[in-house]
């Protein structure tokens, strides 16, 4: 027994130390290492480098950063065909094999806009004495000179200058001018009493622009004060909406600098505090702590370059009331829930409006919490539209920094009481790609629509970074206080779910990323056109009613707008109902004629869904004898 468990004791030992050989890679029967790995890094350099996805062999993707690199990680030796990609751009090389044997590997790429475009680089100074505030910069072509109104090829904006230097991407060759404000109210808009400059003539040719495109700006002569028009006050529950006409000049610039509006109850509006409102408010403001019911009368005046009023202001309009203090009473009620994410630290205003006959009603809940029911009574029939305010910082006026608004496109249709729901974003921005599809029976048009619109953030600067059939980069040039670039595309046909990609700078300094994608092509147009010249509702030849008949597949939501061009222009541009299917020409007054005069006429009926996607159809030409 003790020879056995000695024997038994020395093969365990035996088998212990051949174990501890393997372990160490000793003997004969070890395993196989480990194969080696590898990488392949690279950088993309060229008009933009951010966001590009590099496609390898078996279809692993990495994408670049914001300096353009990239890398791939855990690789055995053999040979990679790498392919970047990012909508409008074109890469050299285009497909190259990277071949790795006992080292890393390296493949960099340079990337070109698909569509030719160009850069315009300059400076801009000041030595005035107004507080230096953020520059906006418009390229506009060179026709349009230094200061008459035209629409911008593109543009950007920069901080106060010191001086400050500017670039401008996105442009095709041709002959510009540079224009720049400077936005000493910090209003992050535009105003003719602010400092103002534009270049010399720049040319581009074949090559990005780097002198010659230098801006000064220049302090301006104020306008006098002007009496803002069309006062309008909306009573409701403890409060009123206070609207006016923004005081602006020839070319459609806010020329003042604030707004004094004087109220009490005596019919010269004096024995309230008069409150002052910067101009660039969207000529609003929702006053509350008001007495209900009470009965009260409204005056307004402009101030230039006194941004407090505190000179009294200019010459008051006449005044506005008695308006009755109140919540509204009568037929069909508005009502629903508005939901919103978070606290809130303000009111909640809900307004509904009628863009056509001007009818607005609308209600204020002091401490709303999600989700809020809200009612609006007294709406008379009609198509409305609404607007919705979570007014965070109190101030009495919508869509400032940190407020969430709603305002759909869609109006919807009152004739008895209405249920709507609403909600609400805190998202910092949004984005989206719109599309036009324009005809004359024969032929077909298409186009692009694309914007950046500010949430809870404001945005100063917006460049289309990608997208098919597109300039990138193009800074967007910030006009009527939107940043929106409409491309045409000629006979391309834009496809739903083609991406467009926009890197957004806020006033705080953050960016963000958005993208925007085309939902649909509409090809729903408007049918039977006709014109009514024999009297019925009221037409005659020179003011004919224009008729047509609903699409033979509308989209589920729906809106009409009509144009008219020729010795006299008419648009009206206020979503009709999809009710509505005639319209007398001038009906909004808007036309620069009351009436047609002799020659020929195109007009044409356009469909506009809820995305604000359109199809617009041109009618046989009305001539007038």
């Amino acid at each position: 027994m003790q020879i056995f468990r000695t024997c038994r004791m020395a093969l365990m030992i035996l088998i212990s130390f051949s174990l501890a050989l393997a372990g160490c890679g000793g003997g004969g029967g070890g395993s196989t290492p480990a194969p080696a790995t590898y990488s392949i890094t690279g950088t993309v350099t060229g008009p933009y480098v951010e966001g590009v996805t590099i496609t390898r062999t078996g279809g692993a993707t990495a994408v670049t950063d914001a300096s353009g690199a990239y890398s791939f990680t855990g690789l055995p030796a053999g040979s990679y065909t790498l392919t970047p990609s990012l909508p409008g751009y074109t890469y050299s090389p285009a497909s190259p094999a990277v071949v790795i044997t006992n080292a890393n590997g390296t493949q960099n790429f340079t990337a070109a806009s698909a569509i030719e475009s160009y850069s315009i680089k300059g400076t801009v100074s000041y030595t005035g004495a107004k507080t230096a505030g953020r520059v906006s910069l418009t390229v506009v072509p060179a026709s349009c000179g230094g200061t008459g109104p035209c629409v911008a090829v593109a543009g950007t904006n920069i901080a106060s200058p010191s001086p400050g230097t500017y670039t401008v991407r996105g442009l095709p060759p041709g002959s510009y001018i540079v224009r720049a404000r400077m936005d000493y109210l910090g209003t992050y808009a535009a105003n003719a009493t602010s400092p103002y400059g534009f270049s010399s003539t720049v040319i581009v040719a074949a090559a990005d622009v780097t002198t010659g495109a230098d801006v000064t700006l220049a302090d301006v002569a104020l306008g006098g004060k002007a009496t803002p028009a069309n006062l309008k006050v909306t009573p409701a529950n403890g409060s009123a909406l206070i609207e006016w006409d923004p005081v602006e000049n020839a070319n459609g610039v806010e020329r003042v600098t604030a707004y004094k509006i004087y109220w009490g109850t005596d019919v010269d509006a004096t024995t309230g505090t008069p409150i002052v409102v910067g101009a660039r408010a969207d000529a609003h403001y929702f006053q509350s702590g008001l007495p209900d019911p009470g009965t009260l009368y409204y005056k307004i005046a402009s101030c230039v370059s006194d941004l407090l009023c505190t000179s009294g202001g200019g010459t008051k309009s006449v005044a506005v009331g008695p308006v009755t203090i109140g919540a509204t009473t009568g037929a069909n009620t508005v009502s629903g829930t508005v939901t919103f994410p978070g606290t809130a630290t303000g009111p909640l205003m809900v307004v509904v409006y009628d863009e056509i006959t001007g009818e607005v009603r609308f209600t204020r809940i002091a401490s709303p919490v999600s989700p809020q029911f809200y009612s609006v009574a007294g709406v008379p029939s009609g198509s409305y539209g609404v607007f919705v305010l979570l007014d965070m910082d109190n101030d009495g006026i919508g869509s400032h920094f940190g407020d969430l608004v709603y305002e759909p496109h869609s109006p919807f249709t009152v004739s008895a009481d209405t249920e709507q729901n609403f909600t609400l974003s805190s998202a910092s921005a949004t984005a989206r790609a719109g599309t036009s599809h324009n005809s004359d029976g024969l032929n077909d048009n298409y186009g692009l629509q694309l914007e950046a619109s500010g949430g809870t953030k404001h945005i100063v600067r917006v460049a289309l970074v990608s997208g098919l059939n597109v300039v990138v980069p193009v800074d967007i040039a910030k006009q009527d206080g939107e940043f929106n670039y409409f491309v045409d595309l000629s006979t391309t046909r834009p496809t739903a779910g083609d991406a467009y990609v926009f890197k957004v700078t806020f006033s705080d300094g953050t960016t963000e990323t958005l993208t925007g994608s085309v939902s649909v092509v509409l090809d729903a147009f408007a049918t039977s056109l006709g014109v009514t010249t024999n009297g019925a509702g009221g037409s005659s030849v020179t003011v004919p009613l224009f008729t047509w008949a609903a699409p033979a597949s509308p989209p589920a939501f729906y809106t009409y707008s009509m144009y008219v061009e020729g010795p006299v222009f008419w648009i009206l541009d206020n979503t009709l109902p999809s009710t509505q299917l005639s319209t007398l020409f001038n009906s909004d007054g808007n036309a620069t004629n009351p009436s047609l005069t002799s020659g020929t006429y195109n007009w044409y009926v356009r469909v506009e869904d809820a995305d604000q996607n359109s199809a617009t159809i041109q009618a046989t030409p009305y001539i007038v004898p």
